[in-house]
This record gives C-alpha cells, structure tokens and sequence, in this order.
C-alpha cells in the first residue's frame, strides 16, 4: 500500500507522525509525506531521521503573508499529488483542503487524521473561518476520520456533522525503554540539582498546564528534597513568570525548567522521573478533551511512571481501567500536593500505580496496536 500524507506544518514536532512512519515501515506501506519547511525559533528541533519507506518532501513557501503562505503551501501540495497513491491522509484542518482537491481530481481516497482540533466558536480571523469552514464541508465527505481521543471525537462528530463515528487512535508512544535512564539525573546535575524524587512534565512550557497551581502546592509535598521539572520549549516571557512565581512562593530550588530536547529522547529522560505530571486547564477542547490524545500522558504510561492527572471524564476512565494514578483539582495546590504525597510518599502505592501504567503500555497504549488496525482497514477499502 502506497500513502501520501500532509500536514501544514512539521511532522518532526508531532510524535504521531514520527512513530506512524516507523509503524508503516514494519507493515510494508510506501509514505510521501508532505509538509512545511519549518523549524520554531523557541525549539530548534533537529530534522527527525525517518524510515526509508517514508519519503518527506518539504515545502518552503517563499512569501511573509500568512494567508498567502497557506495559499502556496496548497498549491505546491497539489503539484507533488501522485495519483499512484492508494490513499490521501489530511493531519490538520488546513491540509484538508488541498488534500480533498486532490482526491477529486484523481478520485483517490481520503482519511482525515486530526491531531488538534479548532471548535467553530474559537476561529477568530476571517482566514481561519474560511479554512474552518471548509473543514466543515470536507470532513464529513472523507472515507474515514482518525482523533486520538473518544471524547474530541464526540465533539467532532457533532460539530462536523460526520455520518460515521471517528476511529480512535491514541496518541501512544511506539516504544518502552528496557531499563531506565540516568539522561533526567545527569541534566538536573550539570545544573546543580539533586533530588530524590522527581515529578516530570515534558512538553511546552507555558499557561495551560496548571504549572503555577503546581509551583505553589511544592512547601506542601512532604518531603523537600522532592522536585519539579519541566521540560521543553519555554517563551521568556513564561520562564520568567515561572521562576519569578516560584521565588514568590520559596521554592526556586525546587522547580527546574529544563531545555527542550528531541522527542525521540523524550522517553529516556521521562524514564528517570518518579510521577508524570499530567495536569490541563480546561481552556480550549484539546486541554478539556486530551486524555489518550496527550503526547506526554502516554509517554508516562510507556516508560512505566504513575500519572497526576486533573479531573475530566476521560482520565477517570483510564485510571479507573488501569489503577495507574490519581485525578487532583488542577487548579488546588492543596490538592495537587495531597496527590503527589499519596504516591511518592507510598512506596507500594507508588509501584503499583507504576505497574498498571506498564501494563496499559503493553495491553493497549502503544502505537503499533493502535494504528495497525487502521492499516489493515485502508487496506481493505483500497482493494
């Protein structure tokens, strides 16, 4: 099976797209992967090395206009099309357009695999309405639909009026590591850090992540040479209203922000941590609908940690399936602090959430299990 992929933007910054690709290669399947040339000046991701089945082709559309861009990112898109392909899959709303004018045109099929997910209500500037709109009549003509979370496919369904339900695909990671790493202990003591137990969150550092709530819940942990860590690609502006709270609070020595690394050494460094810090404010659908859709919740699952999790109807159902951690108000450091005393201070309690992450690593989320049935499926419908 020949696919050709799209996304407007960089694959090298989604996780998916990287261990899709490693996926299709142990299935057999031909990927032209088709995206931007473009590196973010806060995180200067190296490009990633993907397997020889997958071929990327990126575009660097030569205009400052944001909508002009888009514009020539389509039309370079509809040039590179190659109408040998079995299927057309769309990664974001805005790849949808030229990837749906493609299949017109060659009467190829279409999957629409949504990463994140825009709610009518929240395009604001008269380009994004325009491109939402389309998304609304595109999507629900597309021969199958992908979202990594069961609640955001709901919303989705409804919103996009699609006449079958999405496939779920979480966002697992591909692979666990065989043994932990001393990557996470190694930076924290290149920079005079040294704890005894690490609560770890990995992604963008910024609002949205209930970081300041955790900041301000550490005088409660119970023990004071536990830590929290953060990694990944941090604004100045959010950095300094960190560290600055943190100062605030008398916890400056407690809270590290460290700087981004690859995502293929994400797991590594994750797997030297004691919790993995899982928690979202409520403030657009991806945060309120984000439980399997989460990069790092399922990097904590793979590497084995227990999770901290806010409370939403999809983490109550994965910690209720798997006892692999506990639900804490994201905005109480009293409870934040409550939920990070309960495990770390409880060694059993600790091992056994640990051991239900691992085992949902291996029952179900991991990336090969996840999408191999959707393979098998454009497989089926493109013969």
């Amino acid at each position: 099976m020949y696919l050709q992929s799209m996304i407007y933007g960089n694959p090298d910054y989604y996780p998916p797209m990287i261990n899709a690709a490693e996926v299709f290669h142990q299935q057999h399947v031909r990927q032209l992967l088709i995206c931007l040339d473009f590196t973010s000046a806060i995180w200067p991701q190296p490009p990633i090395n993907y397997p020889p089945s997958t071929q990327v082709v990126r575009l660097r559309p030569r205009v400052s206009n944001s909508f002009l861009k888009y514009l020539a990112f389509c039309g370079q898109t509809l040039r590179h099309t190659d109408r040998t392909a079995d299927w057309l899959i769309a990664y974001n709303m805005h790849a949808l357009v030229p990837a749906r004018i493609a299949t017109w045109l060659s009467r190829q099929r279409l999957a629409y695999h949504s990463h994140d997910y825009l709610e009518n209500s929240d395009a604001h500037t008269l380009s994004t309405r325009l491109i939402k709109a389309f998304e609304r009549l595109f999507a629900r003509t597309a021969d199958l639909v992908i979202v990594p979370d069961q609640a955001r496919a709901d919303l989705m369904a409804r919103e996009l009026n699609l006449p079958t339900p999405p496939v779920i695909v979480a966002n697992a990671a591909l692979h666990a590591p065989l043994q932990p790493s001393d990557r996470l202990a190694a930076a924290l003591a290149e920079r005079g850090y040294h704890f005894d137990k690490v609560v770890f969150r990995p992604g963008r550092v910024g609002r949205g992540h209930a970081l300041d709530s955790t900041i301000r819940s550490l005088p409660l942990w119970a023990n004071p040479r536990w830590g929290f860590v953060v990694m990944g690609p941090c604004p100045d502006e959010d950095r300094q209203w960190l560290e600055q709270l943190a100062v605030e609070v008398g916890v400056a020595d407690r809270f590290v922000i460290l700087p981004a690394v690859s995502y293929t050494q994400v797991l590594e460094y994750a797997s030297g941590a004691d919790l993995g810090h899982g928690l979202y404010e409520p403030i657009h659908v991806n945060n309120r609908f984000i439980t399997t859709a989460s990069n790092k919740i399922m990097e904590y699952i793979a590497v084995g940690l227990p999770l901290l999790l806010s409370e939403s109807e999809g983490n109550r159902a994965l910690v209720d399936a798997y006892d692999n951690g506990l639900i804490v108000s994201y905005d109480d450091p009293a409870a934040i602090a409550a939920g990070v005393n309960q495990i770390l201070g409880d060694e059993q309690r600790a091992a056994a959430l640990a051991a239900g992450s691992r085992r949902a690593f291996q029952e179900e989320f991991n990336y090969a299990r996840q999408l191999t049935p959707v393979i098998e499926q454009l497989k089926a419908l493109s013969r």
